[in-house]
């Protein structure tokens, strides 16, 4: 009896344990797979790590995933959340390698990690001079490695792909000539890596190699694919994102209903605006032109330039944190990890719309910067009363409750006190726009 009570208490414990670890085990193969997404998510030990997309690598993978799925079954009585992030997570690499075959129709998937194969290492100030050139040999031999890959991998050719693959290696070409070539003066003789000078000219002559093939032999006869999925196949992926049988019709009636909601509360607010401004006026007879008047008047309450904007939101910003300690609304975080500043120009098209540069989920250095928009002040006038006028002041009092307070930035500071790592990695994405559904 003793003998039999022990097998079932040690079978329970290994049970347990291998639920418990499972997430944890899964982390560990993800890194190694995806090393430079990996690095993206602040793990800066795969910084060691590069991709490997051999045939032999992408089966294991596939096959390791196969695995999951089967021995999810323990793992969904200890931790139920967790093993429903994994389970989608697992189906969408089996769908990603294993039905999508992308590493047999994309170059943009070799060309995107030999584009980003060198930068992060120059960035990298955790690394020493000595480290940087040890590890900017290691990649470029990598580089080649993936360079034969892809021109063994791809079978079928899409000419969006392609182009947009085209461009990625255009850039690495001008990375490797110019800045690169620059960077090395900077390091110690080569003497951590003799052949620094010569492992970049065979990268180099590799690469122009696989855009000559792309050019010449891949695109002339790529096909021209449409940027529509078509009902079956969005249903297909709606099914896998969602992890749930919402089908494209039943989204469409709830994206339809969220419209007309969202419209009619913006007709009552208006309604009352404008009673109030224009009180024993004549108002406009139909609900779009009631709305239009109102979206004019607060185009009027805009900004005066960057600066003003700037100086806006930051006061906006502690107006928002203060109406949240006021109403008790939130835990707020402890110790705040934000910055605020207006978009470079240099960030192209991005600083005409801004942006929030969020902290990855394992970074060690957790800032967050809010990028506004901004337009130079050397622009037409009336471009830049246009301009600000479309980023008026209602429309950012809005704007922070979804971007900063209560919104994404609280958001990623409240996950990353998260002690599951797999809702880290792995968030459920249907919940990251509305992510205070989650604690309902």
């Amino acid at each position: 009896m003793k003998a039999l009570l022990l097998t079932c208490l040690c079978t329970c414990l290994f049970h347990i344990g291998f639920a418990q670890d499972l997430g944890n085990e899964y982390i560990e193969n993800w890194k190694k797979f995806y090393p430079s997404k990996a690095l993206n998510q602040g793990m800066h030990q795969a910084i060691f790590d590069y991709e490997n997309y051999s045939l032999d690598n992408i089966n294991d993978w596939i096959d390791y995933n196969k695995k999951i799925l089967e021995a999810l079954e323990d793992y969904q009585t200890s931790k139920p959340i967790d093993a429903r992030l994994l389970r989608v997570q697992a189906q969408t690499e089996i769908d990603r390698w294993g039905q999508t075959q992308v590493h047999q129709n994309s170059l943009s998937l070799y060309a995107r990690a030999i584009a980003n194969a060198i930068p992060p290492i120059l960035e990298a100030t955790y690394l020493t001079p000595s480290e940087q050139t040890q590890l900017t040999c290691k990649r470029l031999r990598r580089v080649i490695l993936l360079v034969f890959q892809a021109e063994q991998n791809l079978t079928s050719y899409a000419q969006i792909d392609l182009k947009s693959g085209l461009r990625s290696i255009k850039r690495a070409l001008t990375f490797y000539k110019e800045d690169l070539a620059q960077h090395m003066q900077k390091w110690p003789q080569n003497s951590y890596c003799p052949d620094l000078d010569i492992l970049l000219q065979q990268a180099t002559k590799t690469l122009t190699g696989l855009q000559t093939k792309a050019e010449k032999e891949w695109l002339p006869k790529a096909l021209e694919t449409s940027s529509l999925l078509g009902r079956d196949e969005y249903a297909r992926q709606l099914a896998l994102y969602t992890d749930s049988d919402l089908s494209p019709e039943d989204l469409a009636a709830i994206a339809l209903q969220e419209i007309k909601t969202t419209k009619g509360l913006m007709l009552e607010v208006a309604q009352d605006y404008l009673q109030e401004t224009y009180a024993g006026q004549a108002l406009p007879n139909t609900d779009n032109e009631i709305i239009q008047l109102a979206l004019a008047d607060m185009e009027k309450d805009a900004p005066l330039n960057a600066s003003d904007y700037l100086a806006f939101w930051q006061g906006l910003t502690a107006k928002a944190i203060a109406f949240i300690k006021e109403k008790d609304l939130a835990t707020l975080p402890r110790y705040e990890t934000l910055r605020i500043q207006t978009a470079p120009e240099s960030a192209g098209a991005a600083a005409r719309i801004g942006w929030v540069d969020s902290a990855p989920p394992f970074d060690p250095n957790p800032v967050t910067t809010l990028y506004l928009p901004s337009i130079p002040e050397t622009l037409p006038k009336q471009e830049q009363i246009d301009f600000w006028a479309s980023f008026n002041k209602p429309f950012n009092r809005m704007i922070v409750i979804h971007e900063l307070y209560p919104g994404h930035y609280m958001q990623i500071k409240v996950s990353r006190e998260n002690p599951h790592p797999l809702r880290l990695l792995f968030p459920y994405g249907v919940y990251i726009e509305g992510w205070k559904k989650k604690t309902h």
